[in-house]
């Protein structure tokens, strides 16, 4: 596997991408960088103060008062899963490579989850994996190659589960999240295709023409031998794809031991076709980390089965305090660590 994979990458050796450090990202903001970022605090602070002021307080502190606690350990324990089997997914894209350990790729996954959760600056936890990665292995378009494969497959899966959530048809699911689903499949196939159809490939490169683009140039194509060299090991990509479904599975049954914790049971296929939409609509640049955006929502989708806002809120937020509690180790080894694996 590794050879394959580096004879794929001999071709553009030649060719440097040196990552850029957050720290520095994250200094050229500028002021107008720093008013955004309050503003999207703002945004999220105001949708979750309106979810609030809809909300029955004392209703909704009952339902937590009075949560089973055998299964809100049960649906924490599907988080902390989840994000091994994530770890250990991204760790065989890597291992296709680099000889790097599994628990160095877990402390890096942890790693930048946390910092990509609470540090300023707006920077993905993608941006983050591929700069730890690059540092701890010295080659950033292997890095970044890794990222966007795991990403795709990921995605693909969300698709998946959505689709077969909907062959069951759930209660309460207007049809829009029909063509919803549709049209995010044909996004991602169009995605997928245009990474690694050449015509594509060679409109990109024609898009950094000149000596002083030369070294970006030669990191993308870089990048594309590396997808190329993923292309060529089918077994890899439908084991981390299995991974995948098996991660996202995990984060559904999370959901769902907490509504059933909380006294109001969703059925599990229902969650599949409801969190992936309510996970990308969280991913929408409006707020910090998706506050507010995915208490939102939580309110909407599950009051589509039924689930009262004094129940659906309470819930979005243990959803919210486990995915806090999972990546606080991450805050340790970033002191101790930094942004390597």
């Amino acid at each position: 596997m590794e050879s394959d994979i580096n004879d794929q990458l001999g071709a553009a050796r030649g060719a440097s991408l040196d990552p850029v450090p957050p720290t520095e990202v994250t200094r050229s903001e500028g002021s107008s960088g720093r008013w955004w970022r309050l503003f999207r605090i703002g945004i999220g602070a105001g949708i979750l103060g309106f979810l609030l002021t809809q909300t029955d307080l004392e209703a909704a502190w009952r339902v937590v008062a009075n949560a089973r606690l055998e299964l809100l350990l049960l649906a924490f324990a599907s988080v902390v899963g989840s994000r091994i089997v994530a770890s250990v997914r991204w760790y065989l894209l890597v291992r296709a490579r680099h000889a790097t350990t599994l628990f160095g790729v877990i402390r890096l996954t942890f790693i930048s989850n946390f910092a990509g959760y609470f540090m300023p600056g707006g920077l993905g936890v993608e941006v983050l994996r591929v700069y730890g990665l690059a540092k701890t292995t010295a080659d950033p378009a292997f890095s970044a190659a890794s990222v966007l494969v795991e990403r795709v497959v990921a995605l693909g899966v969300l698709v998946l589960l959505v689709l077969v959530g909907m062959a069951s048809r759930p209660l309460g699911l207007p049809a829009e999240i029909d063509r919803l689903a549709w049209l995010c499949l044909a996004l991602l196939v169009f995605g997928v295709l245009a990474i690694m159809v050449r015509l594509t490939r060679r409109l990109a490169l024609g898009m950094l023409p000149g000596k002083r683009l030369a070294p970006i140039r030669g990191g993308l194509q870089k990048v594309f031998a590396a997808l190329d060299a993923y292309r060529s090991r089918p077994a890899l990509i439908a084991g981390s794809f299995l991974l995948a479904l098996i991660f996202q599975l995990m984060r559904c049954a999370s959901v769902t031991a907490s509504a059933a914790a909380l006294g109001h049971p969703v059925p599990l296929t229902f969650i599949m076709v409801v969190y992936p939409i309510m996970l990308l609509i969280s991913l929408l640049p409006i707020s910090i980390a998706g506050l507010g955006v995915r208490e939102a929502g939580f309110v909407y989708f599950l009051g589509l089965a039924g689930m009262p806002v004094e129940i659906a809120l309470p819930l979005a937020l243990i959803q919210r305090l486990f995915t806090i509690l999972v990546i606080l180790p991450g805050g340790w080894w970033y002191l101790r660590h930094g942004l390597r694996g």
